[in-house]
């Protein structure tokens, strides 16, 4: 797995190909140096942790968790493609 820390800009250091790389990025990441696609493009399995609701619909796969111990705090509440995740009884990102 590459770990970086948020110091680190994964466009000007990783430009080779990244297959069978597992990049993860949290939301400080994202924020400051932005969403870089070229990751994907270099064959990287990307993981964002977001809360960003246009970046979520704008993914392959969500796995929507839940939030806190009022709201199923960590237990796996959707997965699938963004229809499957709205339409999830589970889901609390149909409530935002």
């Amino acid at each position: 797995m590459l770990e970086i820390s948020v110091e680190d800009n994964l466009t000007s250091d990783y430009n080779t190909s990244q297959y069978s790389s597992l990049v993860v990025c949290d939301e400080d990441y994202v924020v400051i140096y932005g969403f870089d696609d070229n990751l994907i493009d270099r064959g990287a399995t990307v993981i964002v942790i977001e809360h960003d609701l246009d970046l979520i619909a704008n993914t392959d796969h969500i796995i929507d968790i839940g939030i806190d111990d009022e709201n199923c705090g960590g237990e796996i509440l959707a997965i699938g493609s963004l229809n499957h995740v709205i339409n999830s009884p589970k889901s609390l990102r149909v409530n935002i």
